[in-house]
Parts: structure tokens; C-alpha cells; sequence
């Protein structure tokens, strides 16, 4: 890695400072939750006490703790990997057995993907069956850890031929338009998983079943009906089987459209709780968050894509990080890996602006609730009782809710719910 080349500058300064922001921010965390220790909001009060408050508070503490380990090693070994050449040394490597752009870049990236792997396995267990283990969440065993592990890698390996096939038939044959019709590829793919995903993809993992409980089911059609809301179901998961932890999602698109509720949040809430929970998933439908995310995220991969093409097109960026025996119209797909690289340091810092937009449709989405049911006290209740359940920080600082909140902290979502007042009450 040459350290007087731009790009491997502008990378070690955005990771250096990205991973002091990562840090601070964890520190500033902290310090705002421990200062509220033991200070449980009136509206709480019959949900929690300070014993599980505490419990909350340790259950941060230890995520903290080891997501600060976990990110500290992989970018230590990510360093290394750099400083060492081992990129250019197994491209070098693996062209002695095939020049074939299809098999290279094939085997590059499963190469890459392997170390990368073995890196996280011994973290996903540790976190599996120490940490999740520990404060009750935690219900799987060794042998359905391993036997999912051994599912997404195979899965991983057809998805990653259906992606790479086309790509690299486009970067060999479109030397200058390659950039907008793998966006295209892109799109299109996309829209493929999310038809392919709720039929094939998650029935390799969970069980999925009709709601049986005539009461829930009851509450779940007068919201559907209201909503005048059209799908494939609302389905009952196991994730039981799995975790402890609960919650609700929506997934797929056109016919293959559901509603997913965890077997835990059945378990957890009453049916009009349980029907306030839909109708905020709903309401992302109805206020199109799902659309204008994915046009939002078309619009930000085409821009990227098409920096990609400006900066791939010389030899600078490659020669920065030791591939200096490169053509670059004959390795555009180490280019993309490189810009990858260099790009996500540069991208951390978007991420306020991400997630505010996110936090917006959940608000979005918890009045459309309240307007359905006309029964703002029942998405509350299902609200506190889910962040209680899962041990959500309670008093996460302003700071790193403005970095990494997708959905606005308790207190604040229910302020917005009930109003001011409802807090005081």
C-alpha cells in the first residue's frame, strides 16, 4: 500500500476518524445512559423496575463492549491485509490457474469472502451463546447455528454467480457505459429478491404459519380491511426458535407481499396490541417508505457507480494499494472492490442523514397506526412492551441516536403518540 497516493490517504484518514467518532460516540453513550440510571419515566413505572433497569443498562454495556472489540479487529485485519499486499498477492496467485474473467473474479471474491468469514465466525458465536445466552435471549442450538451458517454460505454462493455473471460480461464488453447498466443489474436484482425472498429464501430458515388465534385474527382483518390493504397473509414466524427477541416485519412485493409477526410478539401482546403493530407496518406501505427508499437508494447507487467509472478508468487507485501490474479496462471488478474499500469510511458519515429520514416514517407510520385503530394506547402499550422484552436502552444519548437510530428512542416515539401531557400523566 502506497501511502503517498490520494486514495489510500483519503481511505486511512476517514477510517481513522470515523473509527475516533465510532468511539466517542460509544463514550458519549455511556456516560448519558449511567447518568439516568435508576430514573425509570412515570409511564414505565408498571412496566419496569430498577432491577431491570439495571439489567438493561448491563445488556448495553456488554453490546458496547463487544461491538467496539469486534470493529477494532476487523479493521486491525483489514489494515493488515492492505499493508501487506495480500489483495494483489492473491489476484497475482490465482491468475497462475485461470485467466478466465468469470473464474478470476469468481474466485477473488470467495477467496476474500473466506477470510473474512473465519474473522467473524468466532465474534457471531461469542455473541450467540455468551452475550444472548446470558439475559435470556438466546434459544438456539450449536447444530441450528451451524446448519444456518452452512445455508447462507451456499446461498451466498448462487446469489453471488447470479450477480457476478452479468456484471462481469458487462465490465468486459462496455467500456464506457458499464456503470449505468450495472445499475440496471442492480434494480433489477433488487426487485428480484424482494419477489424471490418471502417464497424461497426465508422458508430455508423459519417456519411460516397462518395466525390461528380467532381473536387475533379478528383484530388483524378489521385493520387489513380499513386499511383496505392487499397481501399474500399476515404469517406467524418461529423465531422462538431462535431468540427470544421479538418483533414484526413486511416483506416482499406485489402478490408476494406479507406480514410477518414473530411468534414471541404473539406471545408478548394482546390482539389489539398486536393489531396496532400491523397497522404501523402497514402505514410504511401506505406512506410509500418502502418506494421512496428504494428510489432513494437507486439514486445514491447510480451516483456511486458512476464516481466508480470516473475513478476506475486510470491506474492511480490501484496502483495505490498494490495492484501494480493491473490494466484497469481489464480489471474494472478490483477496481469496484478497491473504490468499496475506500468509499466506506467516506459513507459512515451519511448515516445521520439516512437515519433521520427513517425515523421520520416511523413516526409517519405510528400516526397512520393511530388513525386506523383509532387506539393510540394500544401501539404505546406494544411499544413499551417490545423495547422492555428486547432490553432497548431506554435512554440512548441525542448524539448516537442522530448516527445510528433507524426508529426513534422509546420516550420520544411515545411523546409523539400520546402527546406531551401522556408523559406527565
Amino acid at each position: 500500500m502506497d501511502l503517498s497516493n490520494v486514495f489510500v490517504q483519503v481511505f486511512l484518514f476517514f477510517l481513522i476518524i470515523s473509527m475516533i467518532t465510532k468511539i466517542g460516540l460509544d463514550v458519549v453513550n455511556f456516560f448519558y445512559r449511567k447518568a439516568r440510571l435508576g430514573m425509570i419515566p412515570e409511564i414505565l413505572k408498571d412496566h419496569i423496575d430498577k432491577d431491570q433497569l439495571i439489567k438493561i443498562d448491563n445488556y448495553s454495556n456488554d453490546k458496547m463492549i463487544y461491538e467496539t472489540v469486534t470493529r477494532f479487529v476487523e479493521t486491525l485485519f483489514l489494515l493488515l491485509l492492505l499493508l501487506t499486499g495480500f489483495y494483489p498477492w492473491l489476484l497475482k496467485t490465482l491468475s497462475v490457474y485461470s485467466l478466465n474473467p468469470y473464474i478470476l473474479c469468481f474466485l477473488f471474491f470467495a477467496a476474500g469472502s473466506v477470510v473474512d468469514t473465519l474473522i467473524s465466525i468466532p465474534f457471531s458465536l461469542y455473541f450467540d451463546f455468551v452475550i444472548e445466552n446470558k439475559y435470556g435471549f438466546n434459544t438456539m442450538t450449536l447444530k441450528l447455528w451451524l446448519a444456518d451458517f452452512i445455508k447462507g454460505i451456499v446461498l451466498s454462493i448462487i446469489l453471488g454467480v447470479i450477480v457476478l455473471i452479468p456484471v462481469i460480461f458487462t465490465l468486459t464488453t462496455f467500456k464506457k457505459m458499464w456503470w449505468l447498466i450495472i445499475w440496471a443489474i442492480m434494480i433489477g436484482f433488487s426487485l428480484l429478491i424482494q419477489i424471490v425472498y418471502p417464497v424461497f429464501i426465508a422458508p430455508l430458515f423459519n417456519k411460516f404459519k397462518p395466525i390461528s388465534d380467532d381473536t387475533l385474527k379478528n383484530a388483524v382483518e378489521a385493520v387489513l380491511t380499513k386499511s383496505n390493504y392487499k397481501s399474500d397473509g399476515v404469517f406467524e414466524m418461529d423465531a422462538s426458535k431462535r431468540s427470544g427477541h421479538s418483533n414484526a416485519y413486511f416483506t416482499g412485493i406485489g402478490k408476494t407481499k406479507k406480514i410477518v409477526l414473530f411468534d414471541t410478539l404473539i406471545a408478548l401482546a394482546t390482539p389489539e396490541e398486536i393489531a396496532a403493530v400491523l397497522a404501523h407496518e402497514i402505514g410504511h406501505y401506505k406512506k410509500k417508505h418502502i418506494i421512496k427508499g428504494m428510489i432513494l437508494s437507486s439514486i445514491m447507487s447510480l451516483i456511486g457507480l458512476y464516481c466508480a467509472y470516473l475513478f476506475t478508468g486510470s491506474d492511480y487507485i490501484y496502483k495505490g494499494f498494490g495492484f501494480t501490474d493491473i490494466i484497469p479496462s481489464q480489471s474494472l471488478y478490483i477496481g469496484l472492490f478497491l473504490i468499496s474499500i475506500v468509499s466506506g469510511p467516506v459513507l459512515f458519515f451519511t448515516k445521520p442523514v439516512f437515519a433521520a429520514l427513517s425515523r421520520k416514517n416511523e413516526f409517519e407510520a405510528d400516526e397512520y397506526s393511530k388513525e386506523i385503530t383509532g387506539n393510540p394506547e394500544a401501539l404505546r402499550d406494544a411499544l413499551i412492551k417490545l423495547n422492555v422484552k428486547n432490553l432497548s436502552n431506554l435512554y440512548p444519548a441525542p448524539a448516537y441516536v442522530n448516527f445510528y437510530y433507524s426508529h426513534p428512542p422509546l420516550l420520544e416515539r411515545i411523546e409523539k403518540l400520546m402527546n406531551k401531557e401522556a408523559l406527565a400523566k
